[in-house]
């Protein structure tokens, strides 16, 4: 409970920043198929070109917006091995976002695995709406986080040009 005070003071004292409230959007639902979070997205007005736009846009995994932080790229795709779905879902900004780590701490309500200043990892488990750390998962317990389609890998990065926020979402097969 003292984690959840912690990260609900730290989010009140810095509001996100869009990449990062827009990752929270698209990115942190379990079980949401990729035409799902692409279909979420174009009704919030994400679009599949933009002014400015790479010309390798796939609109069957990507979606763009214009934001203060430069254009935003939101890119989804999931695959299937080893008895497991990997969902990525990540967004990516063409100008950086220096507060890009704190901000994805204070809304996952932990501290990353791995802080590298501009560059962090977080092994994060999500019950219900709430995040809890995996990062002193034993074994047996990421393996049954991961059974039930609740671990998540998240990688938040931003160098002088852009920033990068990133969710490898681990899932059981669907029964067909």
């Amino acid at each position: 409970m003292l984690w959840l005070t912690v990260a609900a003071a730290a989010s009140t004292a810095m509001p996100l920043p869009p990449i990062v409230a827009d990752f929270e959007s698209f990115c942190e639902a379990q079980g949401q198929s990729t035409q799902a979070i692409l279909a979420q997205a174009d009704q919030a007005g994400w679009k599949s070109t933009a002014t400015g736009a790479p010309k390798d846009i796939d609109p069957a995994t990507q979606r763009l917006k214009n934001s203060d932080q430069g254009l935003l790229k939101l890119t989804v795709s999931t695959t299937q091995s080893a008895g497991e779905r990997r969902q990525g879902c990540g967004l990516t900004s063409t100008s950086a976002v220096p507060s890009i780590v704190a901000a994805a701490q204070a809304a996952l309500g932990f501290k990353p695995v791995l802080d590298m200043g501009t560059a962090a990892t977080f092994f994060a488990v999500r019950n219900g709406s709430a995040w809890q750390s995996g990062a002193g998962l034993k074994p047996s317990e990421f393996a049954a986080a991961k059974a039930a389609g609740n671990f998540f890998s998240i990688v938040a990065s931003t160098t002088d040009t852009g920033a990068t926020i990133f969710a490898l979402h681990v899932m059981p097969t669907e029964v067909p």
